[in-house]
């Protein structure tokens, strides 16, 4: 079958690539290709990211090879976005990648902002720790949102997938989605053993805790902003009201 595929449509998914690594006038348009062109440009894809991502395991530092291992999978989810959960999976599982990596350098950054003592030295590393703290985030964002349409795409899914965007939403401060996503992974998860269960759902039961806390911190935090505008809405009203 691969090589009926690269018979029939060598130079389409050959020049399709080229123009996507070269950004030959926008993206490529793939409405118009067949499902099998389809298939062989995402294999095409899908193997070109595997041999990016080789060479961030052998150095965990090259950004470059990382960003080219997570277009690849970004640009399948183009290609057959209603027909490809699967593709949706490995742009999340690559985009979670990068955030790690701007995890690392966060962390790398805070731990010298508290070493260092020179003005001009904090300055720069609280900027390049915000910058690293914002690309975390966007990452850890844009790949939940990729693990939600896999989730969608009716495909039988892995329990621990839900448990990996439980902890995304729970690092990103959204704890509503990390329960939503923890309760499928506890519903869908086989566990080894009972003692298994029973701390994942302690870990639920503090997980509830810190939103009833979350829910009282706003509640609190809309009293005072109310109290504090208060006496200027009194003062409006009466500036508005007509004098004796």
């Amino acid at each position: 079958m691969r090589k009926s595929l690269r018979r029939f449509y060598p130079s389409l998914a050959a020049s399709l690539f080229l123009c996507l690594l070269a950004g030959c006038g926008g993206p490529p348009d793939y409405r118009n290709m067949t499902e099998v062109a389809k298939a062989a440009l995402i294999t095409k894809l899908r193997k070109e990211a595997e041999e990016h991502f080789a060479h961030v395991i052998l150095d965990p530092s090259d950004l470059d090879e990382l960003k080219k291992y997570v277009d690849c999978h970004r640009e399948t989810t183009r290609i057959a976005p209603g027909s490809c959960p699967r593709c949706y999976l490995n742009y999340g599982v690559a985009m979670t990648r990068l955030g790690r990596y701007y995890e690392t350098l966060l962390a790398a950054a805070e731990n010298e902002l508290q070493k260092t003592t020179v003005p001009a030295e904090k300055a720069a590393l609280a900027a390049h720790a915000a910058r690293y703290r914002k690309e975390m985030r966007d990452a850890w964002d844009l790949s939940n949102r990729q693990f939600e349409v896999y989730f969608r795409g009716g495909e039988a899914v892995d329990p621990r997938y839900y448990f990996w965007v439980y902890t995304q939403c729970l690092a990103l401060g959204d704890y509503r989605r990390a329960r939503e996503y923890l309760d499928g992974y506890l519903a869908n998860m086989d566990f080894p053993s009972p003692e298994d269960r029973q701390a994942a759902e302690a870990v639920r039961a503090q997980l509830q805790e810190q939103i009833e806390r979350q829910d009282e911190e706003e509640i609190r935090r809309e009293l005072e902003e109310d109290q504090d505008a208060a006496p200027a809405r009194r003062t409006e009203r009466g500036k508005a009201e007509p004098a004796n």
